[in-house]
């Protein structure tokens, strides 16, 4: 009968572990991604500035209005394109995520 006893506390005291690592993975995982989010923020919004501060510059240096609308019209162009490409592979890093979890 304590030998029955004690194989049950053994076998609970290994779900609990097996339970905690998985909780714990889980957290971990889910930790890693947000920090990914927050890094892939951060850098569209560094880059963003970036830009504008381009623009600014090309404001102030260049005198001729055809260059000028032309050169910031090229960079806004980059930038919605850094920006939506940021938020696709975003998406689909999510999406990705989401999957493997079901």
């Amino acid at each position: 009968m304590e030998n029955e006893y004690r194989k049950n506390l053994s076998e609970i005291n290994e779900d609990f572990s097996e339970v905690s690592k998985n909780i714990k993975d889980k957290f971990t995982e889910d930790s890693l991604i947000e920090d990914l989010k927050e890094s892939l923020n951060e850098t569209l919004e560094n880059t963003s500035t970036i830009l504008k501060n381009f623009i600014h510059n090309v404001d102030s240096t260049i005198t001729d209005e055809n260059i000028k609308n032309e050169t910031k019209e090229v960079i806004l162009n980059i930038n919605d394109e850094l920006q939506n490409t940021i938020k696709d592979g975003t998406k689909k890093f999510s999406n990705l995520l989401h999957t493997e979890e079901e």
